[in-house]
């Protein structure tokens, strides 16, 4: 019977770190003879997570900060929303933000008892997510917050730019006086989140300027179309807002765009939102630098 159990549950064993910090013997995330790389195959991912497991079992820690479940009531959604789908978005935002960083865990009981609710709907959400990457799940282990991939953020990068720019075109053809009034006041309530140092309120006014450019040549859907696209461009931005000077310069060609929109100059309003969009390179290596902890440590 003991055998049995030995070859069953090779790691089970109580393991002990040593003083240099080297992770517990008999307790192993990473394939077999393939030290270096994670179970899901990103590079030193784990040790992004390293800390965030209880160190007798190696496993992920239960606990989970019921403050992230403010504004969160499943008793009051409509019936046409899923409680797995409400819990997603609400904890989307919180990653987006960064109040949910790479590497912090998310753990199915933690979460469940924060937001009051059963396990089913929190392994839902998690499977959402998981399917944008957003988090990512570890075999014996647990779920984290994933690291913003390079990779992913080009690719959304690509993709916005090319509707954004069709979009601009068009719209510069025939502008509409009232347009220019709300797109100079949404910047206006931009300068007023950057000068109150507020990220959310910023992103906020930033997300109402592009959808108003949107929904004035009636693409509203086009702009839901690309959210999924934008998330882990949203990621790399917010992340960075606030420690460099992003938000005076998406001001800055905020207005670039508006002013050639009101000229009836589609080249140049397509030159000013390429210029807004295309610094998806400046953007990952300013976040590298300031939040190097952040980004994923693709494998080449």
């Amino acid at each position: 019977f003991c055998a049995v159990v030995a070859l069953r549950f090779p790691y089970r064993e109580t393991p002990e770190r040593s003083s240099k910090g080297v992770e517990p013997q008999g307790f192993d995330f990473r394939r077999q003879g393939d030290p270096q790389e994670g179970v899901l195959g990103d590079c030193r991912f784990l040790q992004k997570a390293e800390g965030r497991l209880d160190l007798v079992s190696g496993r992920q820690k239960l606990d989970f900060d019921s403050s992230f479940a403010e504004g969160f009531d499943a008793s009051v959604l409509p019936r046409s929303i899923a409680i797995d789908t409400a819990l997603a978005d609400h904890l989307r935002k919180h990653i987006i933000m960064a109040s949910l960083k790479p590497g912090d865990p998310v753990p199915e009981l933690g979460v469940g008892n924060a937001f009051n609710l059963g396990r089913s709907h929190v392994r839902g959400a998690l499977r959402i997510l998981e399917g944008e990457h957003l988090i990512k799940r570890i075999p014996q282990s647990g779920s984290y917050v994933s690291p913003i991939s390079p990779s992913l953020v080009r690719q959304g990068g690509f993709l916005r730019l090319a509707v954004e720019e069709a979009n601009i075109r068009e719209l510069a053809e025939h502008p509409s006086e009232e347009l220019i009034v709300q797109l100079r006041g949404q910047i206006e309530r931009q300068n007023a989140a950057t000068r109150g140092k507020d990220r959310l309120e910023f992103h906020l006014q930033d997300e109402a300027f592009h959808a108003s450019l949107f929904e004035a040549t009636g693409r509203g859907f086009a702009w839901s179309f690309l959210q999924p696209a934008k998330l882990h461009i949203d990621r790399a931005r917010i992340a960075t807002l606030g420690l460099s000077a992003s938000p005076d310069r998406a001001i800055a060609e905020h207005s670039a765009i508006v002013d050639a929109v009101a000229d009836s100059n589609p080249k140049a309003a397509c030159n000013a939102m390429r210029t807004h969009l295309e610094r998806i390179n400046e953007l990952l290596a300013n976040l590298a630098k300031l939040e190097p902890t952040f980004v994923d440590k693709e494998c080449n």
